[in-house]
């Protein structure tokens, strides 16, 4: 199956820890259908379709030189060797200056909104499965981990659920930054398919944002309408 996420993504963008196991990620990767599809509709599946595919790329190997326009791949992303000079220590590619992340995309646009775009998903994921990382099924029933990640009292309830609900309140910031991202790309002339996404007039709950009392609000459109 076919994501714009990684499970790479999640980790790297969100407060998991980075020993976590991208499998245990991965299990809740389909959740980017429930983010997405009210929101972008039938551009959700032409996303999908328009993603570069990754082929035929080889891991970034650490102490390996590369010459400029050399492509890798690392953490599920493909990366590609700039002209900058080459840096004293041989960071990875996610931390390095001397490597370019390849488009996502084949359309431009599509790029335009990639950061915003992954931003907000890795946060989506993060939410739904955070329940399921951080609560162990056993043989007694659920329990919430020590620090030992041992059995035992368990951690704090309450605080798992203040996490939680921190958890949501900045992925509804994360969508916030991201329909402001397409605002302005469309007020800028650009991408007018953007204008066509359900977002701007029927978004349902899984565009809610926060309101300033806590509860949920839909996206106002600030009488904007599709041209």
């Amino acid at each position: 199956m076919k994501y714009i996420v990684t499970a790479y993504d999640v980790i790297r963008r969100t407060t998991l820890n980075n020993s976590t196991s991208p499998q245990a990620v991965c299990n809740f990767l389909s959740c980017e259908l429930e983010a997405l599809e009210e929101c972008f509709g039938d551009h959700y599946e032409k996303m999908l379709e328009d993603i570069v595919l990754i082929k035929d790329l080889k891991e970034w190997c650490h102490g390996e030189p590369y010459e400029e326009g050399a492509k890798v791949l690392f953490m599920g992303k493909a990366f590609e060797r700039n002209g900058e000079p080459e840096e004293q220590e041989d960071s990875s590619p996610y931390c390095s200056e001397i490597w370019t992340p390849c488009p996502k995309f084949k359309s431009e646009c599509y790029n335009l909104i990639y950061e915003c775009l992954v931003d907000y998903l890795a946060w989506f994921i993060f939410g739904e499965a955070a329940p399921y990382l951080q609560i162990q099924a056993s043989d007694g029933g659920f329990i919430f981990p020590n620090s030992d990640q041992n059995g035992g009292t368990g951690a704090d309830k309450d605080w798992f659920y203040l996490i939680r609900r921190t958890i949501t309140s900045t992925c509804a910031k994360k969508l916030k930054r991201l329909k402001r991202k397409i605002e302005a790309i469309c007020d800028r002339g650009q991408c007018q398919i953007f204008l066509q996404l359900p977002m701007f007039e029927n978004c349902g709950s899984e565009c809610d944002t926060e309101s300033k009392t806590g509860s949920t609000t839909l996206f106002k459109d600030k009488g904007r309408r599709r041209r």
